[in-house]
C-alpha cells in the first residue's frame, strides 16, 4: 500500500514539475531523506505526506493516501459549480411562478372582498 502512495507522490511532484531535491531545498528539509522515502524502499514518514499536501495544497489528500477520488481538488469543482448554478436557476424560476400565483391569489381576493362590499 505503501508503495501506491509513494507512486502517487511521484505523479504530484511530475505533474507539478518538481522532485524531491527541489522540495528539500524549498523547504529546509534533508535532501537525502526525502528522495530516500519517495524512491526507495525508505519508509515515508508523515512529515513527508504533510509536505507533499502543504506544498500542493490542491492536492487530494484522499487521492493521495487512498487512491480514491480526482488528483486535484479543483478537478471536481467545476462540477459542483455548474450544478449549483442550474440548481440556482430552477428555483429563481420557481420562486417567479410562487410569487405570480401569490399576486393573483391576492388580487382575487381584493376582488372578492369589493363584490361583497
Amino acid at each position: 500500500m505503501e508503495d501506491f502512495v509513494k507512486q502517487r507522490i511521484r505523479i504530484v511532484l511530475d505533474r507539478f514539475n518538481s522532485n524531491p531535491t527541489t522540495l528539500a531545498k524549498e523547504h529546509s528539509v534533508n535532501q537525502k531523506t526525502l528522495n530516500n522515502q519517495i524512491n526507495s524502499n525508505t519508509q515515508l514518514s508523515s512529515s513527508t505526506i504533510l509536505l507533499i499536501l502543504e506544498s500542493f495544497e490542491n492536492v487530494s489528500a484522499e487521492w493521495l493516501l487512498r487512491g480514491k477520488g480526482e488528483m486535484l481538488l479543483s478537478d471536481s469543482a467545476p462540477l459542483l459549480v455548474e450544478s449549483s448554478n442550474e440548481e440556482i436557476i430552477s428555483l429563481r424560476a420557481e420562486n417567479a411562478v410562487l410569487r405570480e400565483m401569490v399576486g393573483l391569489k391576492r388580487r382575487n381576493d381584493r376582488l372578492s372582498e369589493t363584490e361583497i362590499a
